[in-house]
């Protein structure tokens, strides 16, 4: 397995073109417990498997805090739903690599009760 960090910067506030809205209400969201989460996340760590697709992902805010972990209960995951491999586009971050364990099982008692 190898971890990395991806940082993202902030979200636009503009609202989404009418058909957006449309789409959004007729396809089922992939991660319907956090899409209003995703706004405010502004660092990912990844874990990818031996072949660099990403399998797990934990999203932070801006101070740190960890806000979503995916894939879990119904959702899929933002940077997993890709399923493509990354091919080396990040370099491993050691942080990531050193706390992600923990981090997903301290995250995994937090939202048991999206664990359907």
């Amino acid at each position: 397995m190898k971890y990395i960090e991806v940082k993202t910067g902030s979200w636009k506030d503009t609202p989404l073109p009418w058909w957006c809205r449309l789409l959004q209400r007729i396809i089922p969201p992939a991660n319907p417990d956090y899409e209003r989460f995703y706004p405010a996340l502004r660092t990912w760590w990844v874990e990818l498997d031996d072949k660099e697709v990403p399998t797990r992902e934990i999203g932070f805010d801006a101070d740190g805090n960890p806000i979503v972990l995916a894939p879990f209960g119904r959702n899929c995951g933002f940077i997993v739903d890709t399923s493509t491999p990354w091919n080396d586009a990040y370099e491993e971050c050691l942080e990531a690599k050193a706390k992600f364990q923990a981090t997903w099982k301290e995250l995994e008692k937090s939202f048991s009760e999206l664990k359907q």
